[in-house]
């Protein structure tokens, strides 16, 4: 929730408020489509996620590791409801910072014809860059950012990328620290 709060005062420094696309005229009609795209959004990134645990690639071994030791034991105390409200703060904290604020502040100060895709492709690079627990999932992650940032293109609402970012988490930490353990 503080990088939520951080992109909101560094909007307002900066004079670009990352929810723009969710309180222009009309948006608020648009959210329950909106909605539904972020939904169905999460579930590609599901599927990526178990065809990655099931890959046995060397430069993922890495990864698979430091999730094993470190990401499965820092949640594994914390209650399905704990899971859920962990999952939607990431996503909408991420989402205004990375997508509301970077990609859209971004692609709106550089105008152009292609500022739209540097905005794009440098919000996701970032993106990636803060998740690198490996090179692995650095380089992952940077993809989830450009997806998250394409969704995002696509529906000019920033709620679709908060969506399908949260319930990619919430059902990501069930897997690994839950429904993976049984």
């Amino acid at each position: 929730m503080a990088l939520g709060v951080a992109a909101l005062f560094l909007g307002w420094l900066v004079g670009h408020s990352p929810i723009r696309t969710m309180t222009t005229a009309g948006s608020w009609d648009a959210w329950p489509t909106v909605a539904g795209w972020g939904l169905a959004a999460a579930c590609p990134m599901l599927v990526a996620l178990l065809v990655i645990e099931r890959l046995r690639w060397a430069p993922l071994a890495e990864l698979h590791e430091v999730v094993e030791r470190h990401i499965v034991p820092m949640f594994a105390p914390l209650t399905v409801i704990e899971l859920a409200l962990l999952s939607a703060a990431a996503g909408l904290g991420e989402e205004l910072l990375f997508r509301g604020l970077l990609q859209d502040g971004l692609a709106a100060w550089l105008g152009g014809r292609y500022g739209v895709w540097v905005a794009l492709a440098a919000a996701s690079f970032v993106f990636g860059v803060c998740h690198a627990l490996t090179s692995a999932y650095a380089v992952v992650a940077t993809a989830i950012g450009a997806y998250l940032g394409l969704l995002f293109l696509h529906t000019d609402h920033l709620l679709a990328p908060i969506i399908a970012h949260a319930v990619y988490d919430f059902v990501a930490l069930l897997y690994l620290v839950r429904w993976k353990r049984n």
